[in-house]
């Protein structure tokens, strides 16, 4: 079967899964990636037929069709053949040869090279995420450096696979302040998704809020990361921060401030600490 029917077939295959997703308004995409895993599974000897004398080059064909469809998230058996066919090397290339376009905001520029290079990083980490594949992990830690924040989606995935596959890491990137901002939110969030709890990562990060400034955003996400996270020794900290932004309100009334403080507080609050002194 050549690729563009196979494409079409597969794409059938599932339909009726995304639409029920879209229904149902489902927001876990890992459940629904596992229904569709599960559907390809039961197709396992269609798919082995059709695909009988396929070379690696059709394979990394099928993926760049998959991907100019619009079709970034490839599906688990596609990325593990490539992956099996290719020795770990075809993804890990994609992010390698492509992850300088990612430095600019690409979805507001007019290069549809940069837009088309983007889409191939994209997938490609995709693809890495989908079978928990390691081959990347050097440049995927790479990329996620380089990208600019305001490429959120892909940030974002880039900061899944960095949390999944390079946890030693992970001290060491939250505590260099060269990642800061979106970038450390993202960076943290994924850590707390790929539940990625243990005494270095919970000391680097202790050690990173403390050096946030108090009037940052960034602070105010990170202290509601902190109730994701769920280590109640961060209520002292985040005590002595809702009583800097209360000190801050006693000054100026802001209602923002006040706000920022009920949101702390709540954390706190959620760990299991006691706020009702704070106010007083």
């Amino acid at each position: 079967m050549n690729i563009e029917d196979f494409s079409n077939k597969i794409e059938e295959l599932v339909a009726d899964l995304y639409e029920q997703s879209i229904q149902n308004q489902e927001s876990a995409w890992k459940v629904l990636y596992k229904k569709v895993d599960d559907r390809f599974e039961e197709k396992a000897e269609f798919i082995k037929e059709a695909t009988a004398d396929w070379t690696v080059e059709e394979w990394k064909k099928l993926f760049l069709h998959q991907n100019n469809i619009g079709n970034p998230d490839i599906y688990a058996f596609i990325a593990k053949k490539i992956e099996e066919l290719t020795d770990g090397k075809f993804f890990k290339e994609c992010v390698a040869e492509n992850m300088s376009y990612i430095e600019k905001n690409v979805y507001s520029t007019t290069d549809k090279e940069a837009l088309y290079k983007s889409d191939i990083l994209l997938s490609a980490v995709k693809a890495l995420n989908r079978i928990s594949s390691s081959s990347a992990k050097e440049e995927g830690e790479q990329a996620f450096r380089m990208c600019n924040p305001v490429n959120e989606h892909i940030l974002y995935e880039l900061a899944e696979y960095v949390a999944a596959q390079c946890e030693d890491k992970l001290p060491e990137m939250i505590s260099d302040e060269s990642i800061d901002g979106d970038k450390l939110v993202a960076l943290l969030s994924m850590c707390i998704q790929e539940n990625k709890r243990n005494d270095k990562i919970y000391a680097a990060m202790k050690q990173r809020f403390k050096k946030i400034p108090d009037n940052s955003e960034t602070k105010d996400i990170f202290a509601a990361i902190f109730g994701d996270y769920g280590e109640s020794n961060a209520i002292m900290m985040l005590r002595k921060f809702a009583k800097s932004l209360i000190a801050e309100y006693t000054e100026d009334g802001n209602r923002e401030t006040f706000s920022r403080i009920m949101m702390v507080m709540s954390v706190i609050e959620g760990l299991g600490g006691i706020t009702d002194d704070l106010m007083q």
